[in-house]
């Protein structure tokens, strides 16, 4: 019941700005600059292929910086009013990213200090399976997810991923004609 969640996809084009709207959106604000999800309740954000957006001319990754943003300072910066911050309360974030090797790109450390990073590339789609329904389990009873609504969706992600992946696997030249 305190406990709600919200899937966003990123994707070749996404920006920061595009990222951060997106957050805001979820959040209501509750006093001068402080923004929370509505109604008291705690907020999982789902962010899927966080790592697939583009780098700029500079090499930045800019979705990244309002992720490490969000994570680091518990926000970011305005982008309408110079200087000023907009902080963010309880909001976990769960991002999921593609191996740099097949369609992701390499993030830079100063993003990647901030998440638990865990290497998922089981053999057989049984295997894949059971390693997402661990995961899931455990973040289920970590974050105390009761809501079956949020269980709904963190197995319909989880099963999602585990197709896409079978699909990939089954398609070995899938991933040059996605990049």
């Amino acid at each position: 019941p305190g406990m709600t969640a919200h899937r966003m996809n990123l994707f070749h084009s996404s920006t920061g700005q595009h990222l951060q709207m997106m957050i805001e959106r979820t959040c209501r604000r509750r006093q001068g600059r402080h923004f929370a999800p509505p109604n008291g309740k705690k907020l999982t954000l789902l962010i899927d292929d966080i790592n697939l957006p583009l780098p700029d001319v500079h090499g930045d990754h800019p979705t990244a910086e309002v992720m490490r943003d969000l994570l680091g300072q518990k926000g970011f910066y305005s982008r309408s009013v110079a200087g000023e911050r907009t902080v963010i309360e309880k909001v976990h974030v769960l991002g999921i990213a593609n191996c740099p090797r097949q369609m992701g790109r390499e993030m830079p450390e100063r993003f990647r200090r901030f998440w638990l990073v865990a290497n998922l590339s089981p053999e057989s789609s049984k295997e894949l399976v059971s390693v997402f329904q661990v995961v899931m389990d455990g973040w289920t009873r970590t974050l105390a997810l009761h809501s079956e609504e949020v269980r709904d969706i963190l197995n319909a992600s989880f099963e999602a991923s585990v197709e896409a992946v079978t699909l990939l696997r089954k398609d070995k030249h899938a991933l040059s004609r996605i990049v």
